[in-house]
């Protein structure tokens, strides 16, 4: 069976997410006023108007992830953001919205604040050819519109100036973990879901997904990659908290 990518196989509510919002953004900015006078931007985590993605009180609660000797075990290299509080329930309502121009929003303001000297510096020390991400079930992302592991690569692979390289494919489409799962029962349940793509031997990847909460995501698509015959890196846009 050929090998299908994540990208081949198409594009995952808030009380503002109606498709009003995606013709505002592409007005002129005369009438983009007009029309925000009718509908006013709003808060993607508490619905507040007036800012969007997020009103300064939600803004002011969001946490940067701090860096620990931790994070660089297995080659990963930690995460921008702490998930939880008004990041969570940003993210929650974005990601069902089958909306990609909101997930597209809310990711580029979170690279473009959460992107900090000390993630350039790091960067910087590793001489990658390609990010790609991890990639949901064809089926998932159907359902949801859009992968947004994917379009956070997009937007890190225009700022950091790599190619964006389809180097997995998921073969299975498992139910979703419940909430409190640890990282035993995780990592048991995900073996065998993702494929390596051929062409991945003797590639340097920078491997990227949406939300770490215990690594074991990122473990078994990093592994499948390394086995492949790559060197693998890998990065996230957000962490949960470790007490979590």
């Amino acid at each position: 069976m050929p090998f299908r990518s994540d990208a081949q196989n198409g594009c995952g509510e808030g009380r503002r997410m109606t498709h009003s919002s995606t013709l505002i953004e592409t007005l002129t900015p005369p009438i983009q006023e007009l029309a925000n006078a009718f509908w006013p931007p709003a808060c993607l985590s508490c619905d507040a108007l007036g800012q969007s993605p997020f009103c300064l009180p939600c803004e002011n609660a969001l946490l940067h992830a701090e860096s620990s000797p931790q994070q660089n075990t297995h080659h990963h290299l930690g995460s921008l953001w702490l998930y939880g509080g008004p990041l969570s329930l940003a993210f929650a309502k974005t990601k069902f919205s089958k909306q990609p121009h909101q997930m597209k929003k809310l990711l580029s303001w979170l690279v473009q604040q959460g992107f900090l000297e000390k993630h350039r510096d790091l960067f910087q020390q590793h001489p990658w050819d390609a990010i790609s991400w991890v990639p949901a079930h064809p089926y998932r992302r159907l359902q949801r519109g859009f992968n947004a592991a994917q379009l956070l690569a997009i937007i890190l692979g225009k700022r950091m100036q790599l190619p964006l390289f389809s180097s997995l494919k998921c073969v299975r489409n498992d139910a979703p973990f419940s909430l409190g799962s640890s990282k035993a029962v995780r990592q048991k349940n995900i073996q065998g879901r993702y494929r390596a793509h051929p062409k991945a031997r003797k590639r340097k990847i920078l491997l990227v997904d949406d939300i770490c909460t215990t690594g074991a995501t990122l473990g078994e698509a990093s592994k499948q990659l390394a086995l492949a015959g790559a060197a693998v890196h890998t990065f996230t846009l957000a962490q949960t908290p470790k007490n979590n």
